[in-house]
């Protein structure tokens, strides 16, 4: 068990910082195009509609994919009144009940995103533009947020379980 913990571990970290890669290049081209954009507009009176599309279309997959890091780190937007109030057994008992909902969502957003996915995939739409990409291509940071977000919730509800078995053995 040690080993597939140890193994887990490396992969988690690695899934971490390829999102947060992923994520900053996103942002940092995405300002990079913006500002280009502006330049090339406003002094040079052109336009280029790759430029102006792309982080507009691409900026959903800096954002979709860190929701299950940020969660993970405990750095998403939260409201912690009850949790903070309560101490020990009760207080992993709501995080429990809170990471089953975490989860629960989880599956809703994956399970939506994949099933509009594949209805893009099959429709053989196209985004509407200057960039002619399939407008599945863009649908995919639903699911790939949502097993993300899933993965790292159910990561806490097992650290949640561990931590009241860990509890009620040393009692």
């Amino acid at each position: 068990m040690g080993k597939f913990l140890a193994l887990y571990g490396k992969i988690s970290e690695i899934l971490e910082r390829a999102a947060e890669g992923l994520a900053a290049a996103i942002l940092g081209a995405s300002a990079l195009m913006i500002f280009i954009e502006v330049i090339t507009r406003y002094v040079f009176g052109t336009t280029f509609g790759v430029l102006e599309e792309g982080p507009r279309l691409f900026l959903c997959f800096a954002v979709l994919p860190m929701l299950g890091i940020l969660f993970k780190r405990g750095r998403h937007i939260y409201v912690e009144i009850l949790p903070d109030r309560l101490k020990g057994r009760k207080k992993n008992i709501l995080m429990l009940i809170i990471d089953m909902m975490m989860i629960l969502g989880s599956f809703i957003l994956l399970a939506a995103g994949l099933s509009g996915t594949r209805v893009l995939f099959a429709s053989g739409m196209r985004v509407v533009g200057v960039l002619d990409i399939p407008q599945f291509i863009v649908m995919l940071s639903i699911p790939l947020g949502g097993g993300i977000l899933l993965l790292y919730s159910f990561e806490s509800m097992v650290k949640h379980i561990a931590s009241l078995v860990s509890r009620s053995e040393r009692n």
